[in-house]
């Protein structure tokens, strides 16, 4: 069971699966994707039956490899929302983000794809799995600097850098920082990127987190996949409710 918050920052909770294309005259294409595109809709329709086509009509799919072509909600501006394209498929939510039921639509999605695949006898090999957690807070005039301090991170500058008088600071005009570490559980790369920008027109700190593997790190299968996404959910929410701990915390229980 995760812990849920009352008054969470989330903007958006992403899960992505991308698979293996082939090569075929220079280019990376899905053979079955065409087909597949229709297959998928009429096994996701009960659910998921507003359809809505992201790439303009007649784009040949091979200009686009894994890029999202297809949006399926429930109905239009309702999430969570699936995303699909040649060699990727997405699954998005926001405000409504509880874990339980995100982890349930996103296995269901890859047991549909893998079931697809398996029906014609297609090999079905990921080729990158991500769980992406975006945050947003308005600032409300803190210093994006001492905000940082909040989510146990403390950025800087040594003062001396500032003393010919030629750039200003030591506070920031824009931030702009990504910090990788190997992620032992799911095994990977974990991700921490902030950037100031805008939430509800204010300015604010927008910060994310993300377990990202691929090559030797790819789990395989269905089985194994559910048993990555558990984990990666499990690392990122313990990364995020150590950052948030404190004044934080309380702030959005």
């Amino acid at each position: 069971m995760s812990r849920a918050l009352q008054n969470k920052p989330l903007a958006e909770a992403i899960f992505e699966l991308r698979w293996a294309l082939d090569a075929v005259a220079g280019r990376q294409v899905d053979p079955y994707y065409p087909i597949m595109l229709g297959e998928f809709f009429a096994a996701v329709k009960e659910r998921y039956p507003y359809w809505e086509p992201l790439v303009p009509p007649g784009m040949p799919v091979e200009l686009a490899p894994q890029g999202v072509h297809h949006r399926f909600r429930a109905a239009a501006g309702q999430w969570p929302l699936v995303q699909l394209g040649p060699g990727i498929m997405t699954v998005n939510d926001t405000e409504g983000y509880q874990w339980e039921g995100f982890q349930k639509i996103c296995m269901e999605m890859v047991e549909t794809l893998i079931g697809l695949y398996s029906s014609q006898k297609r090999d079905f090999s990921p080729a990158l799995i991500s769980l992406r957690y975006i945050d947003a807070q308005a600032l409300h005039g803190v210093p994006v600097t001492e905000f940082l301090t909040k989510l146990k991170l403390k950025l800087e500058p040594g003062a001396t850098l500032f003393d010919s008088g030629w750039i200003q600071g030591p506070e920031t005009k824009h931030l702009a920082l990504a910090l990788s570490y190997e992620s032992v559980k799911p095994k990977g790369v974990f991700t921490a990127r902030f950037n100031q920008g805008e939430t509800d027109s204010q300015p604010g700190l927008i910060w994310d987190t993300q377990i990202l593997s691929s090559g030797d790190d790819l789990p395989v299968g269905q089985g194994e996949i559910e048993q990555w996404l558990h984990a990666a959910h499990a690392t990122t929410s313990d990364w995020f409710f150590r950052q948030i701990e404190g004044e934080l915390l309380e702030a959005y229980q």
